[in-house]
């Protein structure tokens, strides 16, 4: 009788032992926490990589304001030289309407003279300045804007 029971016992041991009773729940609860292991170290990964590139995007974002800031210095210059070239387009406009005026001027005046030219030379001349000397031209002011030659006028 012993024996059986021994033999019983036995055979309950072996049935009823921890590592049959668990194996499955602990191969299981295994293939659980390496899956688990799996997704945090692919959210490891996705991280670092979402860093990195956080870290890039934010260079080149400061490359970029540079970039900007220096883009913008160049189209202040070219504002500035439109700017500059407007004016002398305008100043070269009032000019021919000036040259314009006084030669209608000139050509309009016609004096009446009873000597002849190679008679009296001096008088040819101070009547061609005198004609010049009294045309009327309009003002033209060419260094009066500062905001385009602001560095050079002081």
């Amino acid at each position: 009788m012993e024996h059986i029971v021994a033999e019983a016992a036995q055979e309950l041991e072996s049935r009823l032992s921890i590592e049959n009773l668990t194996s499955a729940t602990m191969a299981s609860w295994n293939h659980e926490t390496s899956a688990c292991i799996k997704r945090i170290e692919d959210t490891a990964q996705l991280t670092n990589k979402i860093q990195s590139e956080t870290e890039l995007i934010q260079e080149m974002l400061t490359c970029l304001n540079q970039k900007q800031g220096e883009l913008q210095a160049t189209f202040d210059k070219i504002d500035q030289l439109e700017a500059l070239v407007n004016k002398v387009k305008d100043t070269y406009n009032a000019m021919g309407e000036n040259v314009d005026m006084m030669e209608k001027a000139v050509s309009a005046s016609t004096p009446f003279r009873l000597v002849s030219l190679a008679q009296n030379k001096a008088l040819l001349m101070l009547n061609i300045f005198f004609f010049f000397f009294f045309v009327w031209c309009r003002e033209i002011e060419i260094y009066q804007h500062n905001h385009i030659f602001h560095r050079h006028i002081r």
